[in-house]
């Protein structure tokens, strides 16, 4: 048992520290249909913020081909772009009318002047009709203190596998049942049609970002954009910035909202201004889905999943503390 537990706690250290020396972080691998576009995240540190990212392709890292830079001159009549949201420290690549020789290992990298580059590498399959992973499209769009859904659909030897909802960048995942909820968080699988069903409740600025749906070997990215729209008693009402806000609330008091009302729209108006983040620079052509729900009070916020998830991993952390500690007593008796 002593040992068990001691191999326990060494698997959660190694991973932990793992975890810290990604620097640079993508999915690991992405089918596409051929003529389709794909836009791919490319998660990193605080530290890299102000350096040049790059897009590389090659088996072998060592003789990879640059394909594009941050610090070049994009030509819109390329078919690879990429974007860097120091905000959020990510970039994206997007390559359009993708076909079967494009098929390849590709490299999400930055360039380190005094060092060897940071990198991270993901597998880019190019299929003839819709991959057995695939969704309508991949950006969703929800109101502040509204809902947003997402549908993965899940087809051929997929069907049955395991499917899992993650956050981008980071090691937290939801695995789906027939139906899993946790807090805000709805994941809904219909063995029938093998469509994954995410629904985000109460949604926030700290909501926005990238996410993917999971199942065997496949991952599928998709982009969840959090709208500066707030939700009052069934109705949405868009903010677009406080000058605005005020004019338009001053407008509907005088037409049919009473004093609360008012001070509610205006209370939500600066809130949103506030939190409102940098936007995704690029995105495909897909239109946005928008689904409305009803608004929560701010007492009753939900903790975000990444904190959530993280909980159990620093609680297995202290007992691993707690039983070295033991075991170092023990041994110095």
């Amino acid at each position: 048992m002593k040992i068990m537990t001691a191999v326990l706690c060494l698997m959660v250290c190694l991973f932990i520290n793992f975890q810290k020396l990604e620097a640079v972080r993508t999915l690991h691998s992405l089918f596409v249909q051929r003529g389709r576009s794909a836009t791919v995240p490319c998660h990193y540190e605080e530290k890299y913020k102000s350096r040049v990212k790059y897009w590389c392709r090659g088996y072998s890292w060592d003789r990879c081909r640059i394909l594009i830079r941050t610090n070049n001159l994009l030509d819109p009549n390329m078919e690879t772009s990429i974007s860097d949201d120091v905000t959020q420290r990510v970039f994206t690549v997007s390559m359009k009318n993708l076909q079967d020789k494009d098929s390849d290992v590709y490299w999400c990298a930055v360039d380190i002047p005094a060092g060897p580059d940071d990198k991270a590498y993901l597998t880019i399959t190019v299929t003839p009709g819709p991959p057995e992973l695939h969704a309508e499209r991949s950006v969703f769009s929800g109101p502040v203190g509204g809902l947003v859904q997402v549908r993965c659909v899940y087809s051929g030897r997929l069907r049955s596998s395991e499917k899992r909802w993650c956050r981008s960048g980071t090691s937290v995942c939801l695995t789906a049942g027939s139906t899993f909820r946790l807090y805000k968080y709805t994941l809904h699988t219909d063995p029938h049609t093998g469509v994954l069903t995410v629904t985000i409740r109460d949604l926030q600025a700290s909501d926005a970002g990238w996410y993917w749906c999971t199942g065997g070997d496949a991952q599928l990215p998709v982009y969840v954009s959090v709208s500066m729209e707030t939700v009052l008693k069934g109705k949405m009402t868009t903010f677009m910035t406080t000058t605005q806000a005020t004019t338009l609330v001053q407008t509907t008091a005088m037409k049919t909202t009473s004093t609360s009302e008012t001070t509610t729209l205006l209370r939500k108006a600066s809130l949103s201004q506030a939190s409102q983040q940098t936007p995704l620079a690029a995105h495909s052509n897909g239109s946005l889905l928008t689904a409305q729900g009803h608004a929560e009070s701010e007492e009753h916020r939900f903790p975000s999943l990444p904190i959530l998830l993280k909980i159990p991993l620093a609680v297995m952390y202290l007992v691993c503390l707690a039983v070295a500690v033991k075991k170092h007593c023990e041994m110095n008796r």
